[in-house]
């Protein structure tokens, strides 16, 4: 994938393992799972808030995963 950098006005592309999005992934899941665990024990009887609250902790541990993880390099043209 290749990235519009407004700051130099070139293009750029993620720089590290392509594995790396995937560990982020994995890493955003178990956050969000166990929000939702912590809960469903303190809201038994309040799935559907639990349910709210992990997901919420998913688009948050994936954005910050993502924002800390990503790194950009110049594109080289071939």
């Amino acid at each position: 994938m290749r990235f519009w950098c407004d700051r130099c006005g070139n293009l750029s592309v993620l720089k590290g393992p392509a594995w790396l999005p995937a560990l982020l992934a994995l890493c955003a899941l178990g956050a969000s799972l166990a929000a939702l665990q912590a809960a469903l024990q303190l809201l038994p009887e309040q799935a559907d808030v639990a349910v709210l609250i992990g997901f919420a902790t998913f688009l948050a541990a994936w954005a910050a995963l993502t924002r800390m993880g990503n790194r950009y390099a110049p594109e080289t043209s071939p």
